[in-house]
Order: C-alpha cells, then sequence, then structure tokens
C-alpha cells in the first residue's frame, strides 16, 4: 500500500518527480515516468504531488514508486489577492519540497513536470540532488495570452524555472528549437510515449452497455480538455455537412467556450457533448471505440497526448494539417490531414470514413490495455536520459 510518507531512507540514485496536478495527463506522465526509471535501473523513486494523486492512480503503482501527497492544495478560485495568493502557495511549496529532498541523502535526480517554481536552485540548495530536469510539454501554451497582472506573473514563472533548470526534456524536434532559444540549459527531445504502463495495473476499464458501445462506435470523437486552440467548431461544422455523428468528450477549461460551442451543434441530435473530466478507463473506451479520432486543432505547436494514445490504439485519426502534427504522426498510416481552417475538407475524410469502418490494424480489441502497454520502449528512453544526464 503506498504510504503517508516516503521511506525514511530512499535507495541511493533515487529520483524525485515533482507533479503539482493530481489529476490527468500529466500525473500520468509523471507515473510512467517513474515507472521505467524504477524498471530500468532498480533506483527507488517519489513522486510528490497534491491530494487527490493517489486515489487517481491504480493502486499498482505503489510496487514501483511512493507516491506522497505532500504539496498543498491549491487556493480557492477567488479572484480577490490571486497574485498574493500564488506567492504565498510558491513559498509553502518550495519549504515543503526542500524539506522533503533535504531529509534524504541518497537523491541524485529531481524532476519536474510542470514549470511551476521560479527558482529551482533553492528546492536543491543542502542536499544531495546533483541535477534538476524539467519536462517542458509546451514550449507556446495552449491558451490565448492576456495582459493580465496574473497571467503575466504566471508567464514570468514558467520562464524563470525555464531558464535555471540543469536541462530540460521536450516532446518533438519543433519544440526542441523553439526550447532551446529560451534556455541557456541542454535541451533533449524524446517521441511523446502513447503507450502507458498504467492500464496493466489498473485491471479492466469501465463497463459498458451495448447501447453505449454501439452509440460510440458509431460516432466520431473529439476528445480532452476543450479549449479554443482545438478549434471543435470545425469539427461540429464539418459533422453537420456530413451528417455524422459527433461526440465531444472532455473537461470544459473555458466555460464560455463550451456554450459557444453547444450554440454551434443547436438542435442536432448527432452532436454531444460531455463538458467533464474523464476518467482513465472512460477516456481510454472513448479513445479506442470510436469511429475516428478528430483532432481539429487551429493552431497547436507541441506534441498531443491524444494523438500519441490513439496511434498506440492503432485508432483511425483526422488531423488537422499542422506541422507538429505531421511530425508527431510521422509514418503512422492511419491518420488523414485537412486544412486547418475547412470544415468542408473534413466533412468530406469524416463521409469517407463512415463508409468503411476499419478494425484496429492490431488485431486486438479496442481499448485494450494488452495495446497500451505494449510499446513502452519510449518511457524506457526518456528513464535512461534522465540516468545518463544527457
Amino acid at each position: 500500500m503506498v504510504t503517508e510518507t516516503p521511506h525514511d531512507a530512499l535507495a541511493e540514485n533515487s529520483t524525485v518527480l515533482v507533479c503539482p496536478t493530481p489529476q490527468g495527463g500529466h500525473i500520468e506522465h509523471a507515473a510512467d515516468l517513474a515507472i521505467a526509471i524504477s524498471l530500468g535501473g532498480g533506483e527507488s523513486t517519489t513522486l510528490l504531488t497534491r491530494a487527490g494523486a493517489k486515489s487517481y492512480l491504480p493502486p499498482g503503482v505503489d510496487s514501483y514508486l511512493c507516491v506522497n501527497e505532500l504539496i498543498p492544495p491549491l487556493v480557492s478560485k477567488d479572484r480577490r489577492f490571486v497574485g498574493l495568493r500564488i506567492l504565498l502557495n510558491l513559498v509553502v511549496e518550495h519549504c515543503r519540497i526542500r524539506s522533503f529532498l533535504s531529509k534524504n541523502p541518497n537523491l541524485r535526480t529531481l524532476v519536474l513536470e510542470e514549470a511551476r517554481y521560479p527558482f529551482p536552485g533553492l528546492l536543491k540548495w543542502g542536499t544531495s540532488i546533483d541535477r534538476i530536469c524539467l519536462i517542458k510539454h509546451n514550449a507556446v501554451e495552449h491558451a490565448q495570452t492576456t495582459t493580465s497582472v496574473t497571467d503575466r506573473f504566471r508567464n514570468w514563472i514558467a520562464q524563470s524555472c525555464l531558464r535555471r533548470v540543469d536541462m530540460v526534456a521536450v516532446h518533438g524536434y519543433r519544440q526542441l528549437v523553439s526550447v532551446r532559444g529560451m534556455t541557456p540549459s541542454p535541451v533533449k527531445a524524446f517521441t511523446l510515449p502513447g503507450a502507458s504502463y498504467l492500464p496493466r495495473l489498473r485491471g479492466a476499464g469501465t463497463q459498458s452497455s451495448r447501447a453505449e458501445d454501439a452509440s460510440v462506435q458509431d460516432a466520431f470523437l473529439c476528445v480532452g480538455e476543450i479549449r479554443p486552440n482545438k478549434g471543435v467548431e470545425r469539427a461540429i461544422a464539418a459533422a453537420k455537412l456530413s451528417t455524422c455523428r459527433l461526440i465531444v468528450a472532455g473537461e470544459g477549461i473555458d466555460p464560455s467556450y463550451v456554450s459557444f460551442l453547444r450554440e454551434a451543434a443547436g438542435t442536432s441530435d448527432e452532436i454531444e457533448i460531455r463538458p467533464h473530466f474523464l476518467s482513465p478507463a472512460e477516456f481510454d473506451f472513448l479513445l479506442g471505440s470510436s469511429r475516428a479520432v478528430v483532432l481539429s486543432y487551429i493552431h497547436f505547436e507541441a506534441q498531443s497526448g491524444v494523438l500519441a494514445r490513439a496511434m498506440a490504439l492503432g485508432a483511425e485519426v483526422l488531423a488537422s494539417d499542422l506541422p507538429s502534427l505531421r511530425e508527431q504522426a510521422g509514418d503512422y498510416p492511419f491518420i488523414s490531414f485537412f486544412p486547418p481552417a475547412s470544415a468542408d475538407a473534413l466533412a468530406e475524410l469524416m463521409t469517407a470514413s463512415s463508409l468503411h469502418r476499419r478494425e484496429s490494424h492490431t488485431g486486438k480489441s479496442p481499448g485494450s490495455s494488452e495495446l497500451l502497454t505494449a510499446g513502452t520502449h519510449a518511457w524506457e528512453e526518456m528513464a535512461l536520459g534522465l540516468r545518463n544526464g544527457w
């Protein structure tokens, strides 16, 4: 069972990962990387995070890493004195993380899953940490920039962290080029893994009714956080033009954008919007069971977790013709591209796809844990890079 506190004496050359977000893609990325480090070098790994991570991650992770929820909860979303509360939170988080690190003399590497700490050197000061590595997921943030003091403060925090860590890991060559211009630290690019150790540890996925199975299998899918840069309105317009069924599922980051999408969908019975956070099992079920995954991005400079997982599942993908997605897809045979601004072109692809449903090229059932755990070599490559310090 995962303990409330870390082991008093961690193994020599231990690695600590810090992920302040307790649910979703970042904590799964951190857990997969921690497992790869543990399996590859026999090192002890600890994941520092907030409350909620233990219940979100599968119980089986405790065989490979220690999950410690020592980072305090975020402040409320009250808009008053936001900047001051962010600053106070950072001070408390720095103190708690450094206190943990200072009590364990066998630590070697600290991995930050998010660029949240503006002075990372303070975290390792007086400890045995040799190097701090930042995982920079997005060279260009998804959200549109604003001129508010709070947003500028958050941007300064991220840039300060990026400039002061010892090394940086990114996903994709395009991000490598961008990030090298932002930091004096060495930067290395890794493929964003689509496979995962977690489904096997999680066990059986969600049990869905036959009606739900049929509903999803007949639908095209926009999945993941619902935010403006994803261009979901293009997918809705294309679904209307092609008279195809479309499911939009994921957490609604911007309520006004979700309302805009509902208005765009109108009274159509073929378009369903599910603006709620998806459990890992629900996410994988939808991704593996739908007719095709639609990535209708308007702009996107990173690598897509949805695309990575879809390729691991052997799913059909219809994607905006953007350089970052082209790079990530590589020679994947079951992807078709369309001009980002063209709902007509996407509608044509949806119509063609609906005429001939293709089974997964892997021969496994959609969403099978065998598929998601078959290609974990990308995690092994990242773990090896961290151990060697590139």
